[in-house]
């Protein structure tokens, strides 16, 4: 059984395969502009910001907000409230989540180094089955 499209069935599918042609190309620019803002947002934390920073002699926590404000006040400007999510989203991934990551790893890093630890020696040249050998200490 095979169907054949014609007259306004057609034309009505031609509008329909146009819009959805339309929306996943749309799709594929919007995410493609925030890769590219994503991409240019942590070449500035990684590279400008800490710059300014030594330069200007000011908390870096302050310069992430000064420029969370300039991405969404930039994308409000390009593309109303879609933009001003856009240009957060952008700073989110770009700036927000590395610092929170950085932020999480020093800690953790930190909190295992100052941790004392019970450590269980074994000397060199002992086998197991001369358990005086064995000497249970705690290290600072």
């Amino acid at each position: 059984m095979t169907t054949y499209l014609s007259g306004w069935r057609l034309a009505l599918g031609l509008v329909l395969a146009a819009l959805f042609a339309l929306l996943v190309l749309s799709t594929i620019l919007w995410l493609a502009a925030l890769l590219a803002v994503v991409v240019a947002v942590a070449w500035l934390n990684l590279v400008f910001l800490p710059r300014i920073a030594r330069r200007l002699r000011l908390p870096r926590l302050v310069l992430d907000i000064v420029c969370l404000a300039l991405l969404g006040a930039v994308g409000w400007l390009l593309g109303g409230t879609t933009g001003l999510v856009a240009g957060a989203i952008g700073w989110g991934l770009g700036v927000g989540a590395p610092r929170v990551l950085g932020w999480r790893m020093r800690r953790r890093l930190r909190d295992r180094t100052q941790r004392r630890r019970d450590v269980l020696e074994l000397e060199p040249g002992a086998s197991a089955r001369e358990s005086d050998v064995w000497r249970y200490e705690r290290r600072p």
